[in-house]
Parts: C-alpha cells; structure tokens; sequence
C-alpha cells in the first residue's frame, strides 16, 4: 500500500504547488501592471492565499483526525479546481482575491496529506519520508512558473493558466477516490473538529516549549524566503529586463534543486548528519544567498544568481522537512492531523506576513527585502542554538 498511497498524496501536493508556482510570475505584473495597483497590493494579494492556509491548516487536520484523511483530501481538491476555474475567468482583483482565498482554502489540504504520511512511515523514515513533501514543492516550481510564464505570453490571458490547473486538480480527486486507501486505522480519535476551536488548540501550541520554538523559527524562515520570492520577479523585471518565461525558468531551477535534494538525497543526508548539523548549514545559507541576491551586475547575472537560488534551494529543502519531522515524532497517532495543521499554519503565517513585508519594503528600497531577509535569518541563529540546546 505504501508506495502507491505515498505517489498519490505526492501528486496531491505537486498539484497544490503546481497551482501556487503557475500564478508566481503572473500576479505581481497583473495586480501591478494590469490592474494599476501598487507593489504592497501585489504582496498582499499573494498573501490571501497563504492567510487561508494559515486559518484552515489546523481546520482540515482536525477533520483529517476524526473522519479520516481521504474525504479530507477529496473535499479539499475540488474546492481548489472550483478556484481555479474562477480564477481563468478573472477580470478584476476582487475575482482575484476571491480565487486566490478559495485556492488557499482547498490547499490548506496539505496539513491532511503530511499526516497521512505520518500515518504510514516509521518515525526513522520520517524525515525521509516528508521530504515528498518538498518534493511536490519543488516539482511545483519546476514546472508551475515556466508553464505559467509561456502559456501567458503565448495567449496572454488567464484563462489557459486557470483551466490546466483546474483540470490537474479534477483529476486529483478521482485518483484520490478510486486509489487511495484510507490510511487512518482508528476514526473519532481527535480533536473535536471546530473552525474556531482548530485555531486556539493550534496557538495553544506555541506554549510547549521545543514545539513552540520550532513553530516560531520555521515561521520567521518561510517569511525571508517569502520577501524573496514576491519581489524577485520585480526585481528581475526592473532592474534586469527579464521576460516572464525567463522569470520562470529561474524558479524552475530553484524548484529542480529541491527535487534532486527531497526526491532523492535528503534520506542520505538525515543518515549521514545530524539533524542539528542540516538545520544550521541551512540556515546559513539561506542567509547568504538572500542578502547577496539584489547586488548582482547586469554583466555578470546568470551564474551568480543560479548559485545563489540553489543555496536558498537546498536550505528550504533541508530545513522544512527536518523541522516536520522533528514535531511529528513529538505527537502521538491520533493527533497528528491537528500537529500538522498547526506546523503548516505557522509556515502559512509567515506566507502571509512576508509578501506583505517584502512589498512594502520594494517600494521604499529594492534591495531592502533581501537585506531584512538575511538579518532575520543571522538574528534567528542565536534563537535556534537554544532549540538544540532546550531538545
């Protein structure tokens, strides 16, 4: 059962991200450019995606907990091709808005989908085994961007971009239906299931001390990567008159470091290195290469900035499955949905504060995003020696 579940919830999540990677070079410029709104709007409109994940994250995998992962999944899914059927159709930014607040709805599914791995991995093929995870995230990126950058400069319109994503998800839900066992062997076990009350369990979290400090730590690094990942296509368009597609092909890249890394090394390196020794390499890096990405010249782009996207690359592929992992193995069977709805709304939370954050700060200076990036991530290194030390 293992390796055909774990392909089906692998795909589960590639399409999630497929979806988020497809709209990365098209929403800055629509928001901004089409639509007449500033840089901070951009940001903000990226973020409602990420603000439903935060609020629902917890909300599925406390439904996950009681009536099982697989329904979860179904429901999930065609609320996100529902998204994305508006979002082909879109003419305004409340359309957007809406789209992108359903899709985040529907992809908050993820918090479902990791405890369904949890479900059927030991806890010493944990970290190996979230890291399908990033996988997905990276596959996502790999194909999402460039596909959503050609097929708006070909047809320059919305509607191709919406339908294909649409499309993966349908046919998602009837994978998910006719193939994948339910892997939750006891039902009713969790959390009674609450929009309100999955929330306050999830901040309630935040007061055990080793999960709380991992809660925090994970969300101030997905926010510097998130300040990266709004502004660079401004960046790239502004400074260095990159087209969308080539825009695309960069996150592509970013994405095929995370594959070659979470699709087939990372169970190498959680053997050969300690958990602490991923966490600080990336952590580092991804310091690095945030606070030396806006200094590159026009004359010498390419190569430095491919070295610099891998080096983020590997340190978002190192640090997020590690850090799963390290709070599944603290949570018991039964409650593994609520744990991973609250690992994934923290990772949400910082979604949203950083895109916000890192618009505001294009506009006030284009390097500022980066250079705030990389101090939170140098700061945040004292707090992390404590996590080890608290373990």
């Amino acid at each position: 059962m293992k390796k055909p579940a774990l392909s089906i919830i692998f795909l589960t999540i590639f399409i999630d991200l497929l979806g988020f990677g497809l709209v990365i070079p098209i929403l800055p410029a629509l928001v901004n450019k089409t639509f007449g709104y500033a840089e901070i709007i951009g940001g903000a409109v990226m973020a409602i995606y990420s603000l439903m994940q935060f609020f629902f994250s917890s909300f599925w995998g406390n439904l996950s907990d009681k009536y099982g992962r697989k329904p979860i999944l179904m429901s999930s899914s065609a609320f996100t091709a529902a998204a994305y059927i508006i979002f082909a159709f879109t003419t305004n930014i409340w359309l957007l808005i809406f789209s992108r607040a359903l899709a985040g709805f529907g992809s908050a599914n993820i918090s479902a989908a990791t405890a369904y791995i949890a479900d059927i991995t030991t806890k010493e093929n944990r970290a190996k085994s979230m890291g399908i995870i990033g996988a997905a995230f990276g596959l996502g990126f790999i194909f999402g961007p460039p596909i959503g950058g050609i097929l708006m400069n070909k047809f320059n319109s919305l509607m191709p971009v919406g339908l294909l994503a649409a499309g993966l998800c349908l046919s998602n839900l009837f994978l998910i239906y006719f193939i994948l066992p339910e892997s939750l062997k006891e039902k009713g076990k969790g959390t009674r299931p609450g929009f309100v009350q999955s929330n306050i369990i999830a901040f309630k979290e935040l007061q055990t001390p080793f999960i709380g400090r991992i809660l925090w730590l994970n969300f101030l690094f997905v926010a510097a990567f998130s300040m990266m990942q709004v502004t660079c296509p401004l960046l790239w368009d502004d400074i260095y008159g990159l087209s969308k597609k080539e825009i695309g092909w960069i996150f592509a890249f970013l994405g095929l470091i995370a594959v070659i890394i979470q699709g087939g090394l990372l169970g190498k390196l959680t053997r050969s290195f300690q958990e602490k020794t991923l966490i600080y390499s990336g952590w580092l890096l991804m310091a690095i290469g945030l606070g030396f990405l806006p200094y590159l010249s026009n004359d010498n782009f390419w190569v430095p900035t491919l070295i610099l996207m891998g080096m983020i690359a590997f340190a978002n592929a190192c640090i997020t499955p590690v850090f799963t992992a390290m709070v599944s193995k603290k949570t018991d069977s039964e409650h593994q949905g609520r744990i991973m709805g609250t690992v994934q709304s923290f990772s949400a939370l910082g979604r949203i504060i950083g895109p916000i954050i890192g618009g505001g700060l294009y506009q006030i200076m284009k390097q500022l995003p980066y250079v705030t990036g990389g101090t939170i991530m140098i700061v945040s290194l004292f707090w992390l020696t404590g996590l080890f030390k608290q373990r």
